[in-house]
């Protein structure tokens, strides 16, 4: 059993945000909105002996709130360190962007070689995809693109609309909804982790279709983080009835 001093020290590895704060070696600040949602990541991830607790999880946020740090960047670092056979796919509205966010990951767990355990194939180490000696590793790619070949444990949707004008526009909302349902999420392994964190530009957007849509209803939980919180307003986390 591990002791009290074992545990603290370790204590870094429990959460995406500290992981980030122990790597940046304390320059990572992560406000209470993001130690919230890096606690949802916590519940939403698979691990080694269960499933999820959140399987389906879309989390909405103003534009600014830091999201896309602690989802894209440190929370691949921390899924793959606690067990690096996780299949990571990760995509936004451009394909350089995720593409970006995999680059970042990949260098940062080469770099911290002294503090993590996983480790990166030497002959696997392209931008957009690559692996870890454990056969798990991360898949960037751009919403409407291809993922053939490729199944996830955890994929990770971050804005999959670019900005206000492309959510209102039915057309791009039509897109985004049929890449989803035809090849997104396709690709998930059986239980798997699905997360769509976004802000909400339209009712028509993702969010707003996977509230719609009838297939897994009962599995998705919602959380809105508002841009301005009132005195005592609580963040609203909503369910969807298993009946609905």
């Amino acid at each position: 059993m591990a002791t009290e001093t074992e545990i603290a020290t370790e204590a870094w590895r429990l959460f995406p945000h500290s992981m980030g704060r122990r790597l940046s070696e304390r320059s990572y600040k992560a406000p209470q909105h993001v130690e919230f949602i890096s606690w949802l990541l916590y519940l939403s991830a698979t691990h080694k002996n269960r499933r999820p607790i959140l399987p389906r999880l879309g989390i909405s946020l103003p534009p600014g709130s830091g999201k896309s740090e602690i989802v894209d960047f440190y929370n691949p670092i921390w899924l793959l360190e606690h067990d690096p056979r996780r299949r990571i796919i990760l995509s936004s509205y451009a394909g350089t962007l995720a593409e970006e966010q995999g680059k970042r990951v990949r260098n940062q767990i080469e770099m911290a070689q002294d503090q993590l355990t996983v480790r990166i194939m030497q002959d696997s180490r392209a931008s957009d995809r690559w692996r870890t000696d454990k056969n798990g590793g991360m898949w960037t790619v751009g919403v409407g693109g291809s993922i053939t070949g490729r199944r996830a444990s955890n994929f990770l949707i971050d804005d999959p609309h670019k900005n206000f004008a492309e959510a209102m526009a039915e057309k791009n909302q039509i897109d985004v909804w049929n890449w989803y349902t035809s090849t997104a999420r396709t690709r998930l392994l059986p239980g798997s982790s699905l997360l769509v964190v976004q802000t909400r530009w339209a009712g028509g957007d993702l969010i707003g279709r996977l509230k719609e849509a009838d297939e897994d209803k009962p599995q998705w939980v919602y959380v809105n983080v508002p841009a301005i919180a009132e005195e005592n307003e609580k963040l609203l986390i909503e369910k969807q009835p298993s009946g609905a």
